[in-house]
């Protein structure tokens, strides 16, 4: 958060320390990054970069507390040009990174209703549902983040705290196997049940016919008819499917690549490819188009 809510004292001797800091390594021209900790004997040095500052600080906390547009005044001194970094107003910025198991996300909720909070000025999400989700080791591993604008930084911070409690991201930590959903494949049943065994993957059968093979086979079973899209994608996300098994259903499949492909799980087709193949017309044209 922007500014900072320390002591005048202790800002004071910050900026001291890092304007020695600076000076002493030679720079004199464009932007620098200092970081320190605030130690009971005083502000200590732990970074020095000649550069703008990550996560945000450049192209977003500074310009939404001061006015100062940093990225602006590091192009003019690349042209040659005096910068402008004369503080325009006094307003506070903050930002907050989702906190988020590693995993695999299955549903992001409550964007637009975050966004509507009252000091908000940008919500980025860098991952989809679908994506997976690893520890920190770096600023490209998070998935996003909230940033605001409030009268100071107290207030900011707790706009970005609101609108964190709005965000609801579901996250499937893998702890006990893959869960692979058959949607058919009764034929091959043995081999489907000795594949999950091997690689220790739990299998879940869905489909208005019990009698079938893949039910045997099953570790979860559930009554839900694979053509019904919503009732499907539900499914999906709240028994956290990895990967889906369509057998060779073409009515299951017409349907199943559609909502397989907005979920971002792996399918055998996309919905559009999947239309050109049904459509008769459509693949005579393509063949003869590629000299089939």
């Amino acid at each position: 958060s922007q500014p900072s809510r320390l002591s005048k004292t202790t800002i004071d001797t910050i900026k001291d320390l890092a304007v020695k800091a600076i000076r002493s390594v030679g720079i004199n021209m464009g932007p620098a990054h200092v970081e320190m900790i605030v130690t009971a004997q005083g502000p200590k040095m732990v970074e020095l970069g000649a550069r703008m500052g990550g996560d945000c600080i450049t192209t977003h906390l500074v310009p939404l507390s001061t006015g100062i547009d940093m990225v602006k005044a590091t192009i003019d001194i690349s042209l040659g040009l005096y910068p402008d970094i004369e503080p325009k107003f006094e307003q506070g910025s903050a930002i907050r990174y989702f906190q988020v198991c590693p995993g695999k996300i299955y549903s992001i909720e409550g964007i637009n209703a975050a966004r509507k909070i009252a000091g908000i000025c940008d919500i980025i999400c860098t991952k989809k549902i679908g994506d997976l989700v690893t520890d920190i080791h770096s600023s490209i591993d998070r998935m996003g983040c909230v940033i605001a604008q409030r009268g100071d930084a107290a207030a900011a911070i707790e706009a970005c705290e609101q609108a964190m409690k709005q965000i609801k991201i579901e996250i499937y930590e893998e702890k006990s196997g893959k869960r692979l959903l058959l949607l058919g494949g009764s034929l091959w049943k043995k081999a489907i049940q000795d594949f999950a065994q091997e690689q220790g993957i739990i299998l879940i059968a869905t489909g208005n016919n019990h009698n079938a093979g893949i039910f045997e086979i099953a570790d979860e079973c559930y009554d839900v008819d694979s053509t019904n899209t919503e009732a499907m994608k539900q499914l999906i996300r709240e028994k956290r499917i990895d990967g889906v098994y369509m057998g060779g259903s073409e009515s299951v499949i017409s349907t199943a690549c559609g909502y397989l492909q907005e979920l971002g799980l792996p399918c055998y087709c996309t919905r559009e490819q999947w239309e050109y193949l049904q459509n008769k017309e459509h693949f005579k044209r393509l063949c003869i188009e590629y000299g089939l």
